[in-house]
């Protein structure tokens, strides 16, 4: 059994429509990985924030479109308010 470990990172601008705790954003980039080198990716996503005091913890679900191929993506963003 072969197994092999990949490094990818995505640098996008994400476009996004706030409504309440429901953030639904779209997001133009670059993909760079060991695999494939740089190629454009299209990310579409959505996340919802849980206020917790001066924190927002935020689980995303989003969908990378890049070199013909879609990638599931799951997140969790963890932010503090200024």
């Amino acid at each position: 059994m072969h197994s092999a470990i990949w490094i990818f990172n995505v640098y996008a601008v994400p476009f996004a429509y706030h409504t309440g705790h429901l953030k639904i954003f779209i997001a133009p980039g670059i993909e760079d990985s060991d695999h494939h080198g740089r190629e454009f990716l299209l990310r579409l996503g959505v996340e919802y924030g849980f206020e917790v005091g001066n924190y927002e913890i935020a689980p995303q679900f989003d969908i990378d479109f890049v070199d013909g191929e879609e990638v599931l993506v799951l997140g969790l963003v963890i932010a503090r308010r200024f």
